[in-house]
């Protein structure tokens, strides 16, 4: 028999585990693969308290700050070692979720704790995942809190009148809420979910439901606060960003979703079937052949012993990939991260139902070969892990990667005292405001991000900042002409190479100056700026 102090150090292990493969691939400062343009801002936003893209995630600023406070690294680094802490929180919340859930499924005490280690191993070494906890980004954090939320009900299913359960229900799907705005879409599976304890033959127990409800509401609602950081930093002007908290109205609308809101649903019917026939072959790619087979077998014991749970999982799976598939930006794979929470536990209870089989037939049966079968399994099933390890880390591994550093900093390097340098590439903004606000480097430089210039709250920004050396906020079309007009002369005017589409004129030439830094010689200028 297993008992709860060896369990309790099994589950600790695969946490530690993945732990220490996160930290050794973790990148040792910005970085600009695994989708990581925004690594920049992150650092940035989390030292500095600014406003980061929509929807503001101010719980990452907030725990951002004291990772920000350690005493070793860079910020960057400091900041990606905390996607590598809850990339392991996760992976641990999820082996405490299999070890917990499908009691009603008897086995021998050893295949617990086994199958949860194995079914946290198959999330941990996936490549999507991995990669999320090597650098600065939300996504680990987010998977946290929809571990949390899994935990909490899986915990309900064994204490339904538990009212502080529903409270720390609440107050985890508020604060994941705080983090990432999509965990929403667990909404309506939560609820329902919930629903089940309230129905007593056939009819709903409304005052009960209202009442339990109204609580996880209200909690949640109350957990929304850390929002009022970005109200608060919005109004005192807080800067480096392109966006706009100051008012209610503007935090509602970047709570919300901002700029990105018009980009849902934009796709041809064609394209979102595409996206969606894309899906089971990522997710083979992040469990393998055995871990699917796993899964298959989680979704049987679910059906056999959890009917209520796999609805919760089916709901929630629909809605997230739903949402994935009609959201065309670049790194929309990484909208997929929550298929792959829902789908761990599953394969971690295939794992444990699969074992129990495999011993129950071994004692049953004469023959001699029959008695390796749990063996067997347990192999295939630690292959997998295995074989996700030493598959992906080399391609995951960050660990040297200093490349958006030096690149940047070779730009800053370049550039005489005082330059107006104008950019037409985000990640290179979102470096370059790293060195300057990250780590206090070449303040000096003004930054105007050409491809982002049309947007009236970054105008606005700017104009707070470096009144005189910037026009006007409310001339759009005319923007970057007014800027390299109002410098001309005074400080020195330049552009990256990738700036030169947004000043596309035939009477402007530029001298190069290296590292791909141009001069503007301008004679009339025009701009081709979106609108």
């Amino acid at each position: 028999m297993v008992n709860k102090p060896v369990t309790a150090c099994l589950l600790a292990i695969a946490t530690l585990l993945a732990f220490f493969a996160y930290l050794t691939t973790t990148a040792p400062t910005i970085t600009w693969y695994h989708y990581g343009i925004d690594t920049g801002e992150w650092a940035t936003a989390a030292a500095q308290w600014t406003i980061p893209h929509p929807s503001g995630y101010p719980l990452y600023l907030l725990l951002g700050r004291l990772f920000a406070e350690l005493p070793f690294g860079s910020l960057a680094h400091r900041l990606n070692l905390m996607s590598a802490v809850f990339g392991a929180l996760t992976v641990g919340m999820v082996a405490w979720t299999v070890y917990a859930g499908l009691r009603r499924l008897e086995v021998q005490a050893w295949v617990r704790p086994l199958g949860a280690m194995i079914g946290a191993g198959l999330l941990a070494f996936s490549p999507v995942f991995w990669s999320q906890a090597v650098l600065a980004e939300v996504y680990t954090l987010h998977c946290f809190g929809i571990a949390t939320l899994m935990r909490l009900l899986v915990t309900w299913e064994s204490e339904p009148r538990c009212r502080w359960l529903l409270v720390f229900l609440g107050l985890a799907f508020g604060l994941a809420m705080d983090n990432h705005t999509t965990t929403f879409l667990f909404a309506p599976a939560i609820a329902l979910f919930l629903a089940q304890d309230y129905l007593a033959d056939g009819r709903l127990d409304v005052r009960r439901a209202l009442k339990e409800g109204s609580l996880v509401v209200v909690v949640a609602t109350l957990a929304l606060a850390p929002y009022l950081l970005l109200l608060v930093r919005g109004a005192q002007g807080a800067y480096p960003t392109l966006w706009d908290t100051s008012t209610p109205s503007a935090l509602i609308d970047h709570f919300s979703g901002g700029a990105f809101r018009g980009l849902l649903f934009i796709f041809p019917f064609e394209t979102v079937l595409s996206r969606l026939s894309a899906v089971p072959k990522l997710l083979l790619q992040q469990f393998t052949p055995v871990g699917i087979a796993a899964i298959a077998a989680g979704v049987w014991a679910l059906l056999q012993y959890d009917v209520r749970f796999f609805r919760f999982v089916i709901i929630a799976a629909a809605l997230n990939i739903f949402f994935a598939i009609n959201y065309p930006v670049f790194d929309s794979e990484l909208y997929l991260l929550p298929i792959y929470m829902l789908a761990a536990p599953l394969a971690g209870w295939g794992v444990i139902a699969g074992l129990q089989a495999a011993v129950a037939y071994a004692a049953g049966s004469i023959r001699r070969p029959a008695r390796w079968l749990p063996a067997i399994l347990i192999g295939l099933f630690l292959g997998a892990v295995s074989s996700q390890y030493l598959l992906y880390r080399p391609t995951i591994d960050v660990s040297q990667d200093h490349f958006a550093y030096q690149f940047i900093k070779s730009i800053l390097d370049e550039l005489p005292p005082d330059t107006v340098l104008i950019s037409g590439s985000p990640e290179e903004v979102l470096g370059l405001w790293y060195l300057q606000y990250g780590e206090n480097y070449r303040q000096d430089v003004l930054v105007i991000d050409a491809f982002w210039s049309y947007m009236g709250s970054y105008r606005r920004n700017l104009s707070r900042q470096f009144d005189g050396q910037v026009p006007p906020p409310d001339t759009p079309s005319n923007y970057l002409r007014g800027v390299v007009q109002r410098n001309m002369g005074v400080h020195p005017v330049l552009a990256t190479s990738r700036a030169t589409s947004w000043l596309d004129d035939e009477n402007i030439s530029y001298t190069d100056l290296g590292t791909g830094i141009l001069e503007i010689h301008p004679l009339t200028l025009s701009t081709n700026l979106p609108r």
